[in-house]
């Protein structure tokens, strides 16, 4: 009889090993199920931030300092230009003039005599 009961608490603790160590590998997959579904976000806001900037530099594509120097030189009449222009004249009856140009480039003015913020002076005279 106390063998019997010895060895159902051997069999006991071999299933309670057994399921512990069934618990720890549970515990494990669910934290990289959890990682991966992390993980699958992530890249999905990823991939939509991708495929909204590849809409946006479609829509409005990055040109070098040239291209937008030599295309700004060429009037460009869009729609909506044309629709503010027709309105305005047609409000003031066609006594508005409309005119588009470039701005110029403004030199900063440099005074001749100019009096200097801080004047050093000697310490202790």
């Amino acid at each position: 009889d106390a063998e019997a009961k010895i060895e159902e608490l051997v069999v006991r603790i071999d299933k309670t090993e057994a399921q512990l160590a069934a618990i720890s590998t549970q515990r494990e997959l669910l934290k990289v199920r959890d990682l991966t579904t992390s993980g699958s976000q992530l890249l999905s806001q990823i991939d939509d931030l991708f495929n909204q900037n590849q809409v946006v530099i479609t829509s409005n594509p990055v040109r070098s300092v040239r291209e937008l120097q030599a295309t700004g030189n060429q009037v460009q009449t869009s729609p909506s230009r044309t629709r503010v222009t027709a309105f305005l004249a047609q409000r003031g009856e066609g006594k508005v003039s409309v005119s588009f140009s470039k701005p110029k480039p403004s030199q900063p003015k440099i005074e001749e005599e100019s009096v200097p913020i801080f004047q050093q002076s000697a310490i202790g005279k």
